[in-house]
């Protein structure tokens, strides 16, 4: 039973990460007072050796908190979903087991929230605070890649529960905990947060499939056309930042090395879009050159720059 005053819930999705979990833990419950009650939840993706077992191993008892464990991996983005499903408190807070917390990172977490009751989002760990409304100032001023990212984020599920099934259809684009966010602010016109408040040591690397990251990234433009009854306020503000985000991920994915010739040439030419990666491909595939003929299409790189672009700023100069 979740005592009446708890507003804020835990939740740490994990897969073999056995003892960055456990200092997890440790750091969280030694936080766990009268003043910062909160409800701590986590979900063990089928790891090897179960995380009941290791905690048990290593003097950890699974008692002040839930632990959750699948009968199989269900995959990342359906662990994360977990965490929101199983929330039953105002708040939320999806916390990865690599990002260690400060030691006072609970209570300063339950401070922000205080303060932002008829927010439904907070997004932290940025350089400036602001508040916002509706979907067209998100867009403007929120940090596209951190937005989605674990551990960055806090929800007010009271107000987000009923879009849930919108995360639930978008889950494998990866991108489902923002997306579900933006429908709300799309839907109600309710605010927003962003604070300075950078509650972890450090946003360590996350061990996911980057080049399925970019080719579900692809679908965003279908998806927000086909949802979104603000898709221009999208196109015009998000597009440029989604762009920055994926030319970031093709640099660090190992396969798209074998692109980079050809990158170079069309990005400096004007015929850059969103480029496509399938792995293991060969350039001289047929596959690949359709690949390449559909993704480099100047009619929609000229779209985008209408849309993103300032009519005196060259599309080198932003990237």
């Amino acid at each position: 039973m979740i005592p009446m005053n708890t507003v804020l819930t835990i939740a740490i999705p994990t897969y073999n990460h056995h003892e960055l979990l456990l200092r997890q833990l440790k750091q969280l419950l030694s936080q766990k007072t009268s003043q910062t009650c909160f409800e701590l939840l986590v979900f063990d993706n089928y790891s090897n050796p179960s995380v009941e077992s290791y905690l048990n191993a290593e003097g950890l008892i699974v008692k002040d908190f839930k632990l959750v464990r699948h009968s199989e991996n269900i995959g990342a983005e359906r662990n994360i979903l977990k965490c929101f499903k199983e929330c039953q408190t105002d708040w939320l807070w999806v916390l990865s087991d690599n990002d260690l917390v400060h030691e006072n990172a609970v209570e300063n977490v339950l401070k922000i929230i205080d303060k932002a009751e008829e927010c439904i989002f907070i997004h932290l760990g940025q350089n400036r605070s602001l508040a916002g409304r509706g979907l067209e100032e998100f867009c403007k001023e929120i940090f596209y890649p951190d937005s989605f990212s674990i551990s960055h984020n806090l929800y007010n599920i009271r107000y987000l529960k009923e879009y849930l099934t919108y995360y639930e259809r978008w889950v494998d684009t990866m991108q489902g905990q923002i997306l579900f966010v933006m429908k709300c602010l799309d839907d109600s016109g309710k605010y927003f947060m962003i604070s300075d408040y950078k509650p972890c040591y450090d946003y360590l690397p996350s061990e996911w499939n980057k080049l399925r990251f970019i080719k579900s990234t692809f679908d965003l433009k279908r998806i927000f056309k086909k949802e979104f009854s603000n898709y221009p306020v999208i196109s015009k503000h998000l597009f440029i930042k989604i762009f920055e985000m994926l030319h970031w991920q093709l640099l660090i994915a190992r396969s798209y090395q074998r692109l980079s010739p050809i990158r170079f040439l069309f990005l400096y030419i004007g015929l850059f879009r969103f480029v496509q990666v399938e792995n293991w491909m060969s350039l001289f595939k047929r596959d690949y050159r359709n690949i390449i003929k559909m993704t480099f299409s100047r009619k929609y790189y000229l779209e985008m720059r209408r849309a993103t672009i300032p009519a005196d700023k060259d599309f080198k100069e932003i990237i």
